[in-house]
């Protein structure tokens, strides 16, 4: 079912935004929003809204976003720091294989952001941790894996 360049985790505006600017540099993204009160159709509202008409793979679970990506997997999550982000790398984790790579583009901070890179390390995972005011740097950074990706398969 590997059918897209890049996982999204996060459909907020800066969530929306970035699967959009990913797209549109010709990416397929396959996205995710975990589920809150007045967001449990984010996701679909998303791909059939704003998204219409683009490659974007629209996903209900964890597992299912881990499985449209193709390898070595990369999902940059926009969500909020602290417990979310620990929550979702914990459901994240039995899904991944070593060279798969985890952004978190949340706001954490750094003090958060460096136990969560070791924990993934050690698991195998490459980590990169980039403040919501770094989002341009998380886009640059996953769409350089993508093309590097391409290049070594000829894609």
């Amino acid at each position: 079912m590997e059918t897209a360049d890049i996982g999204l985790i996060g459909l907020a505006v800066m969530g929306e935004n970035l699967a959009l600017n990913f797209e549109g540099k010709g990416y397929a993204v396959a996205v995710y929003n975990r589920r809150s009160p007045g967001r449990e159709h984010a996701v679909d509202r998303f791909v059939e809204g704003r998204g219409r008409g683009k490659r974007l793979v629209g996903t209900h679970s964890i597992r299912e976003l881990v499985e449209s990506v193709r390898r070595p997997r990369r999902i940059l999550m926009m969500i909020r720091a602290g417990e979310p982000v620990d929550e979702v790398i914990g459901q994240l984790m039995p899904y991944l294989e070593r060279g798969d790579v985890v952004i978190d583009g949340g706001n954490s901070t750094i003090s958060i952001r460096r136990d969560g890179s070791r924990r993934r390390k050690r698991q195998g995972c490459r980590s990169w941790d980039a403040a919501y005011r770094e989002a341009n740097w998380a886009l640059c950074t996953v769409l350089r894996l993508c093309r590097a990706d391409r290049l070594r398969h000829g894609r």
